[in-house]
């Protein structure tokens, strides 16, 4: 983020580079929900995963202490607390260990799982994984970067979508 906002070369060496990502992460870890809300149809898709004791977790990029933060902020907890940051092993999305890491951690069975996501890495993860893949429209990703693009097995515009999805 801050080399192409800043238009630097992504090089860990570099003293400005580190300089500013150590602001953005403090000012971003003091104001982590001030902005953030559920997607729309998130809190019903939690009720159902919670009323039909379905196990899920997330995988994020976001640094782990971050994910646990924010959402401890928003009142949410993953059952097991399977919260896997980009920080939690040394392979981050689009490789599959995070993803792995939490199928094993749920005992889930890989392929009898689903990766929801944003961006492409989230399918590449998903899809290295064994898992099958949603591709999330309603997220974060930029409009040169369509979700239909992706590859994922679905593309929902709404997380009220999930539920048809996880009932089969």
């Amino acid at each position: 983020m801050i080399c192409v906002a800043f238009g630097f070369e992504h090089n860990k060496s570099n003293f400005r580079l580190q300089s500013l990502w150590k602001q953005m992460l403090d000012y971003y870890t003091e104001n982590i929900a001030a902005l953030s809300t559920l997607f729309a149809g998130m809190p019903e898709v939690l009720a159902h995963l919670q009323e039909n004791k379905i196990k899920w977790g997330i995988v994020t990029n976001k640094p782990e202490r971050l994910a646990h933060q924010l959402l401890d902020e928003l009142k949410l907890s993953p059952p097991g607390n399977c919260v896997i940051g980009g920080d939690t092993l040394a392979a981050k999305k689009p490789a599959p260990e995070p993803l792995l890491l939490a199928c094993r951690l749920l005992d889930a069975d890989p392929p009898a799982s689903v990766y929801v996501g944003d961006d492409p890495r989230d399918v590449i993860a998903g899809k290295h994984a064994g898992m099958k893949t949603v591709a999330a429209s309603y997220g974060y990703h930029t409009p040169d970067n369509p979700p239909d693009a992706w590859g994922a097995d679905w593309i929902i515009d709404n997380a009220i979508e999930l539920i048809d999805i996880i009932k089969g």
